[in-house]
């Protein structure tokens, strides 16, 4: 099993519900870009719209867009949670998605 200062690995699904604006998925990419990407403990990050690859039945389609972020090891990812950029982020999102996380040590 993995350390605590091995690699971690934070995935995150945002679900926005029926009646978001049609926009809703665009803007929380916007804000992940101007409030998270450059946090100084994050190593790599992705963000994008669900891919439609809904053809294999285990393929998770009920979410709108996914984060994935690296950070060097857990300390990074607990700095992170705290950031007070993440803390706004997750102020403004929490009550408008569906949030689902796992985290792994890679």
């Amino acid at each position: 099993m993995p350390s605590s200062d091995a690699p971690f690995v934070h995935v995150v699904l945002f679900g926005l519900p029926e009646d978001a604006a049609a926009n809703a998925a665009d803007e929380l990419i916007t804000d992940i870009d101007a409030l998270l990407r450059d946090l100084p403990t994050i190593r790599h990050i992705e963000r994008g719209k669900r891919a439609d690859t809904a053809t294999r039945p285990v393929v998770m389609t009920d979410y709108d867009v996914g984060l994935l972020v690296t950070f060097e090891d857990k300390a990074g990812l607990d700095a992170y949670a705290i950031h007070p950029d993440h803390v706004t982020f997750v102020t403004k999102w929490g009550p408008q998605a569906t949030i689902r996380v796992m985290d792994f040590a890679a």
